[in-house]
């Protein structure tokens, strides 16, 4: 998988910050940053290493709400780590289907896909991540999102199919790679490699080398001066064992998540297809009816 990684930090060599995120608020943070760098290197690295870990939480839309009103059942989960998060389920079908949100999201900004899974016949379940939503907390990290998959089939499975949005992908074939019982799985816009998570995170932060290698050792750090995480979190390594069929969809104009990292995952996986769109981005792909369309055919 060697050649996954040269091709993926080749292609991030001229990474920028996604225009969608270029806002005051961004340069605030940035000006923040830099300051406390000057007065504190050692609460610079504390903040930057906040701010990895703690989701900016969204205002749920009157849409969000509505839907959120037509749950059959609601209800607060417990993960190993302590965290709590909201489950919602909709529907009866006969068929589960689970779905995942991606950072700084919501269980109901999954709505287009929820309602289409409906339409088809199936039971939707879903859920607000730990910091996200209506969940408590101000932190989280890929475990807790990989094992909300674990904790959702426990208390609601078995499920038919799984489908996991941005981080929410990135955890699904992680929980894959540790047998989670399910049939088909969709991976939309995920990125692959762990790596580029950080990496990214400090190009949008404009973040000095000292403080990108800083919070490569935070995150080492949090998961218990793991070093090996970069390998076992990034999705196209260790995967012979996932048979499920996969579907991998990802936007050719995505500037969160670039698509030679759909590309080295379909590569990877043993039975995998990809399927691409066109100009809807990082976040408007959750909104296409042909994307619903093709997730429902590929659960069929």
């Amino acid at each position: 998988m060697e050649q996954f990684d040269a091709r993926i930090k080749t292609a991030y060599a001229g990474f920028s910050t996604p225009s969608y995120r270029l806002n005051a608020a961004l340069k605030l943070v940035r000006l923040y940053v830099r300051f406390l760098n000057f007065i504190s290197q050692k609460q610079a690295q504390q903040k930057v290493r906040d701010l990895f870990f703690s989701p900016i939480r969204t205002k749920p839309s009157s849409r969000d709400e509505a839907l959120t009103k037509q749950v059959k059942e609601q209800k607060v989960l417990s993960l190993p780590s302590g965290a709590e998060f909201v489950s919602y389920v909709w529907g009866e079908g006969d068929k589960t289907v689970v779905l995942g949100h991606g950072w700084e999201s919501r269980a109901t900004h999954l709505r287009m896909i929820i309602q289409g899974l409906l339409e088809a016949g199936y039971r939707v379940v879903a859920y607000d991540g730990p910091g996200h939503g209506q969940a408590t907390g101000s932190e989280s990290d890929i475990i807790e999102f990989r094992d909300m998959y674990f904790a959702l089939e426990e208390a609601y499975g078995p499920f038919y199919a799984a489908v996991g949005h941005s981080l929410s992908g990135l955890a699904l074939v992680n929980a894959l790679k540790k047998d989670l019982p399910v049939e088909r799985a969709v991976v939309i816009a995920a990125p692959a490699a762990f790596p580029e998570v950080i990496y990214k995170f400090a190009r949008i932060l404009d973040l000095s080398d000292p403080l990108h290698q800083s919070l490569r050792s935070s995150v080492e750090k949090h998961f218990q001066g793991d070093d090996g995480i970069w390998e076992r979190f990034t999705a196209y390594k260790n995967v012979s064992s996932i048979e499920q069929p996969c579907l991998v969809i990802h936007d050719e104009q995505d500037e969160e998540v670039l698509l030679v990292e759909a590309e080295c995952l379909t590569e990877a996986l043993p039975n995998a297809r990809l399927v691409t769109t066109k100009g809807l981005g990082h976040v408007k792909i959750l909104r296409s009816e042909d994307v619903v369309q093709k997730i429902v055919e590929h659960l069929a």
